[in-house]
């Protein structure tokens, strides 16, 4: 099971009507249920992360796992120069998969520049 934590520990997840979203997938109670697919046509667009817009540049299959697992995959996010967080859990928010608390963690691009990772596993 995933768990919201903040800085004060555990969190519960927000409902729908609090996050004032209305898509077809239910927002963070469901988070577990988030895979490789939900994101798929989303590269390119733009997210909110810790209040910051960031452009999912990259999403990575991992490798085949047993069937009562997710399928790991992980999130490559473009950030903006001024992205301070480097690796805590931060809201993730976009129109199609809701607002969810992820761990995220800063790592070097390809051209020396900063990027967001987000694994799932």
């Amino acid at each position: 099971m995933i768990a919201a934590f903040d800085r004060g520990g555990y969190r519960p997840p927000r409902s729908a009507q609090q996050q004032n979203w209305s898509g077809t997938l239910p927002v963070s109670e469901n988070i577990e249920k988030l895979d490789f697919h939900h994101f798929d046509g989303l590269v390119g667009q733009t997210f909110r992360i810790g209040g910051y817009e960031s452009e999912l540049k990259e999403l990575r299959e991992g490798p085949e796992t047993p069937p009562r697992f997710r399928r790991q995959f992980t999130l490559i996010f473009r950030v903006p120069p001024d992205f301070p967080f480097v690796s805590e859990t931060l809201p993730v928010t976009h129109p199609q998969i809701g607002t969810h608390d992820l761990f995220v963690n800063k790592i070097i691009g390809w051209e020396e520049e900063f990027d967001l990772q987000v694994v799932f596993n």
